[in-house]
């Protein structure tokens, strides 16, 4: 992929210079392989390594294999105070990327922390993805404002970033993590308490529906339907980490242990992908 390194004021090192076309012959080779379970996205690491010409020919090769973007986005305040002094905008890197008409319904923006009330009206507009990652947000990053997103519109759902921003890989615990600091939050942004800030209900959606929206994908998974692929997770409520269950939305924090997953291959036959013998 074409990038440029801009270190603060400075040009970097030009780093090799990738012809877009091997990034289309990526494409081509490794999509949909393994019965369609391989999807093949572009990828921009964030906007402050990431030249005008970079950003616009990736928009197109993605429109043009019909395939989806992700990007890190207003991660941390730095990167709206940079954008501001070097881009000619107001605000920061989503009220930039709305100028270059680079905010698509192809795009999953993760993290998306530090944003304002008129850059979130952009996202939803233009039917932006966002990625939540409370695990990465506690580390280092600030409390994105989800609550205000899936207000406007925005479709949000769980990621947990890099394994050096998190050290755990698991939705589950993304899951438990998200539901509990976006209550946090609210004590900090209205001054009162607020338990149903962000609902389990809404919790399991972002973990499900939501993120087969944001993988583009929610045509075939996402929800249980007719039609649409078998991806089932069973949990065994009699664990002791699930008592008491009065609610099975707001059962207590889950552990691997407690999971089954299975999928459906090829020949319609449901397969365990993930085990645990009690």
């Amino acid at each position: 992929m074409v990038r440029v390194c801009q270190l603060h004021g400075q040009l970097g090192l030009l780093m090799s210079v990738l012809r877009m076309q091997s990034q289309k012959d990526l494409f081509m080779k490794h999509h949909n392989t393994a019965d369609g379970r391989i999807k093949v996205w572009l990828g921009i690491r964030q906007i402050m390594n990431s030249t005008d010409r970079l950003l616009t020919e990736t928009r197109d090769t993605a429109k043009e294999l019909e395939t989806g973007i992700h990007m890190h986005i207003a991660e941390i305040p730095y990167e709206n105070q940079l954008i501001v002094e070097t881009r000619g905008v107001d605000n920061g890197t989503v009220t930039y990327l709305e100028k270059i008409k680079f905010l698509q319904n192809n795009l999953l923006a993760a993290h998306t922390v530090w944003v304002n009330e008129k850059e979130i009206d952009c996202l939803a507009k233009a039917g932006v993805k966002v990625s939540h990652c409370p695990a990465a947000a506690m580390r280092m990053l600030g409390f994105s404002p989800i609550k205000e997103m899936l207000s406007a519109g925005v479709c949000v759902s769980l990621g947990t970033d890099g394994a050096p921003s998190n050290n755990r890989m698991s939705i589950v615990d993304e899951m438990y993590l998200a539901s509990l600091i976006n209550k946090g939050r609210e004590v900090f942004s209205t001054g009162t308490t607020n338990p149903t800030a962000l609902p389990a209900e809404t919790i399991l959606r972002m973990a499900t529906i939501n993120g087969a929206k944001s993988a583009l994908w929610d045509k075939e998974i996402g929800s249980l339907e007719v039609g649409k692929k078998a991806d089932i997770v069973v949990i065994n409520p009699s664990s002791w980490s699930m008592m008491p269950i009065h609610d099975c939305f707001c059962a207590p924090r889950l552990i691997p242990r407690d999971m089954c997953h299975f999928t459906s291959n090829k020949y319609k036959h449901f397969q365990p992908c993930l085990l645990h013998e009690n």
